[in-house]
């Protein structure tokens, strides 16, 4: 039987890959913001530009998608970028 996380992981890589995105981990895949990004685009497509977010900081990014994903999907910021 399939864990928990991996099957998580799987529908997070499958999600993001369609978006050019790869996620490999919960750790370090997740910094850039991009996969944050993807996710949001998956649940909502158009809401965030993906091209935007190569040309920004991780910085930029990952306030971008904590304020998108709090205001449009209700979903609270449990995390602080630093």
């Amino acid at each position: 039987m399939m864990s928990t996380k991996i099957a998580l992981l799987q529908w997070v890589q499958e999600k993001t890959k369609a978006l050019g995105v790869n996620v490999q981990d919960f750790s370090s895949s997740w910094r850039s913001g991009l996969a944050f990004a993807a996710i949001i685009n998956a649940l909502r497509p158009g809401l965030l530009d993906q091209q935007e977010f190569k040309h920004r900081s991780v910085r930029e990014n990952l306030e971008t998608v904590f304020k998108v994903a709090e205001m449009e999907l209700k979903i609270p910021r449990l995390l602080e970028v630093q």
